[in-house]
């Protein structure tokens, strides 16, 4: 008895173990997703990874991924839109980033990611859930106002409201008298005004994110706030072209701004903000195109893209993302220019650290404006995000992972300034007052350099372009010319006659092996050398 107990438990076991294989079979005979369950715990782990494979012997095709918009935002990677059409086995993955770090609603704590696909699975549903300590309930402020033109007031123009000056949370559209109105969750704004036809316009006469107005919102404190945009003459000087980040996706709502500069190399000059050397903003569209129209002058700008997710890029002829404006291309502007596409590093902050600060300059510690200032890791020489420096010299980083940082504060055509570094960690994670000295010079002094002077290439290590600043005290024959270890030349990047002032210029090494190089400056009888490093 005993014994045939045994063996019918075996034979159970036998058919529950054939069984098993059958459903994870026929679990496999489509598409695998994992996880299915997302939990976000903290503030400090807003993002997870799901990975997708086509387990079946035929081709499976996403047609969408859907998902609640003002809650997350999803990041392809090694695909670039849909439909997907999958092979058998492909696989690829997506990022599920938690960036509503403002105003979560209870509403919000659970959700769902839904995929729609061909497989034996047409309807593949994530869930989603938010720990309570993540809830943060903002109050809310009002905001009102008039977009008008320098006669009449202006029905059906779009008001943007930027969260932290960078996020895109909502937009308002005036009424036929021109008026606009809309509750915000509290905090502080970048606002922005356009219609067709006219130039966009942020608060208070600015004419783009660069040195910016901060607009806050209080609860009980109606804010009151009106625009006046210029209607844009008729010029046919227009720049086009198209954004996407690293991983081929095309970037909707993207910011692009065409402001006056050029180099490579050119001398650093101050310039009075008036009518010739103004901004022009405008927004990519649902596949990431852009169409700048009826710039007003005809000169060389340089074309900026900011995006939500993404570090900042200016345009660059050989396509990669150009970061800082010292690897970017200027663009000949004396017609109409087609396919000026960028493309942008991907922004890994998603945590809750915060830094704020200002940018100084170091002779008269008055607030610098129209600057940047990125976030870099001191242990991968990483761009993890960035923020606009208002027009009062202030900046704020609100996303910051755990991790050791340094600040870097640019502004188009003076040297960089860095911050000492700072950690974020589970006993720190906010810094208050973290100000950064620049160096600007101003209009009197661009022509008078003190020195003959060769500075350190930025960056270094590189990987594969760098910066090389130099000024001259006075003008003659210069020669900037590279060397590898052995003393061998292996490129002049300047070989003329150059007035006294002060350059830039870039050095792209992509074909050359990695290793120490030197660059010397050699100017009349007198000469300077310094060493860099090429890390690929």
């Amino acid at each position: 008895m005993i014994l045939g107990v045994g063996y019918k438990m075996r034979r159970i076991l036998i058919i529950l173990f054939f069984a098993a294989i059958e459903m994870f079979a026929q679990h496999q005979d489509g598409l695998m997703v994992m996880p299915r369950d997302i939990h976000f715990r903290s503030d400090f782990d807003r993002s997870q990874f799901i990975y997708v494979e086509n387990n079946s012997d035929i081709t499976v095709t996403i047609d969408s991924i859907s998902y609640n918009p003002d809650v997350y935002f999803i990041r392809m990677k090694n695909v670039s839109g849909f439909p997907i059409v999958m092979q058998p086995y492909f696989e690829f993955g997506f990022e599920v980033i938690q960036y509503n770090y403002f105003n979560l609603q209870p509403e919000d704590s659970t959700s769902t990611i839904t995929i729609y696909n061909t497989s034996s699975e047409p309807v593949i549903t994530l869930e989603t859930h938010h720990d309570q300590d993540m809830m943060h309930y903002s109050k809310k402020g009002t905001i009102n106002g008039t977009v008008r033109d320098s006669i009449n007031m202006i029905s059906g123009a779009t008001v943007y409201f930027f969260y932290d000056r960078i996020i895109l949370v909502d937009s308002a559209n005036t009424d036929s008298e021109g008026n606009f109105a809309k509750e915000l969750p509290v905090g502080d704004y970048f606002v922005a005004a356009n219609k067709e036809g006219y130039y966009m316009e942020y608060a208070f006469d600015k004419d783009s994110p660069l040195g910016a107005d901060v607009i806050s919102i209080r609860e009980h404190i109606p804010v009151n706030l009106n625009f006046i945009i210029e209607k844009e003459p008729i010029t046919n000087l227009n720049v086009s072209g198209t954004v996407s980040d690293i991983g081929g996706g095309s970037l909707s709502k993207a910011i692009v701004v065409v402001r006056k500069g050029k180099h490579t190399p050119s001398k650093i000059a101050a310039v009075a903000d008036d009518d010739i050397n103004r901004s022009y903003t405008t927004f990519t569209d649902i596949n990431g195109s852009y169409n700048l129209k009826n710039i007003k002058y005809e000169g060389d700008y340089f074309v900026q893209v900011f995006a939500p997710f993404n570090i900042p890029g200016y345009y660059n002829e050989n396509g990669t993302p150009s970061v800082f404006w010292q690897n970017a291309d200027s663009v000949a502007l004396f017609n109409s220019m087609e396919n000026i596409n960028l493309t942008l590093e991907r922004d890994s902050s998603s945590g809750a650290g915060f830094v704020d600060g200002r940018v100084l300059s170091n002779n008269q510690n008055a607030p610098v404006t129209d600057a940047i200032v990125y976030v870099r890791s001191v242990s991968n020489n990483k761009i993890y995000t960035y923020n606009f420096v208002s027009s009062d010299g202030n900046y704020t980083i609100p996303v910051l992972p755990y991790g050791d940082y340094e600040l870097i504060a640019q502004k188009i055509g003076v040297p960089d300034a860095q911050s000492t570094s700072f950690s974020i960690s589970t006993t720190q994670d906010s810094l208050s007052g973290i100000d950064i000295s620049m160096i600007i010079t101003s209009i009197e002094n661009v022509d008078s350099p003190l020195s003959f002077e060769l500075y350190q290439n930025y960056p270094n290590p590189f990987n594969p372009a760098t910066t090389i600043k130099f000024s001259l005290q006075e003008a003659g024959k210069v020669e900037l010319n590279i060397y590898n270890v052995l003393g061998q030349k292996t490129m002049t990047l300047i070989s003329k006659s150059l007035s006294a002032g002060t350059y830039q210029v870039n050095f792209n090494a992509s074909n050359l092996p990695s290793g120490i190089y030197f660059y010397e400056l050699s100017s009349q009888d007198r000469k300077l050398v310094k060493k860099m490093s090429l890390m690929k």
